[in-house]
């Protein structure tokens, strides 16, 4: 296990060091502080935008408001840059041939992609979970009633399919040992399960069923309903991750 403690840490200073992390630390506590303060003030700047005279009239905004932009934002301003970030994680290595040195030292090609899947997994989820903190810290400041119906399973449903979609990515980047790779496949995964979600028949267990955060919020569905989805999105996960590992195993470097 020393290796692969070792290894993890080479990511974290690679990343922290090149700043990619700060950059996403950045960018999802904005997204965090946007979502509230968008939904409380959105409505009287749309008011003093008009000509004087006219006058709208625009429902008071609530925590739901704010919700609704959480989820509309993070998982596409949010998951677009992580995506775009960590596009690198292998072809870099591929480019520079850094892993020679690292596999003469007797770190194995599998224990790599392993390392590289959980560093990306524990990054998106240490972003992702900011995010959510910070919304639901602002949320509690401007309203008094920040309850909303599901948020935990609509949160953490969302939270898994950005794991699934990054799996993904890193299979992409392993096959194609490029970046492009890497967005191609995870482009191509994300308009798949759009295209199945057109489907009533496949709407249940497609992935993007679980980017319908909009259904667990307004009560027009429960999270029973997602679990077909949900079920399916884990074990393609796990057979993409396994995939990225062993294929790691044995690309020719």
């Amino acid at each position: 296990m020393s290796g692969f403690f070792i290894f993890m840490r080479k990511e974290w200073m690679e990343y922290t060091r090149s700043m990619k992390l700060f950059v996403l630390a950045v960018v999802f506590a904005a997204l965090g502080f946007l979502n509230p303060v968008t939904a409380e003030y959105l409505p009287q700047l749309t008011q003093s935008l008009l000509p004087e005279g006219i006058l709208v009239t625009l429902p008071e905004p609530t925590a739901a408001d704010s919700w609704a932009q959480f989820f509309k934002n993070v998982p596409q301003i949010g998951m677009i840059v992580f995506l775009i970030v960590f596009s690198g994680i292998f072809a870099s290595e591929f480019s520079r041939g850094t892993l020679i040195n690292l596999f003469t030292k007797g770190l194995s090609r599998q224990k790599t992609g392993a390392v590289k899947w959980c560093f990306t997994m524990l990054c998106w989820s240490g972003c992702y979970w900011l995010s959510f903190g910070i919304t639901y810290f602002y949320n509690f400041l401007f309203w008094e009633k920040s309850a909303v119906v599901h948020l935990g399973s609509a949160a953490a449903f969302v939270w898994v399919y950005g794991i699934f979609l990054l799996t993904f990515l890193l299979l992409g980047s392993v096959v194609f040992q490029s970046s492009a790779g890497g967005l191609l496949c995870a482009g191509a995964v994300f308009g798949a399960g759009m295209i199945c979600s057109l489907f009533p028949e496949l709407k249940k267990i497609s992935p993007g069923r679980l980017l319908d955060a909009a259904a667990l919020l307004e009560s027009s569905a429960a999270p029973r309903d997602f679990l077909p989805a949900l079920v399916l999105v884990s074990l393609l996960t796990a057979a993409g991750a396994a995939g990225s590992i062993v294929l790691m195993g044995n690309r020719k470097l």
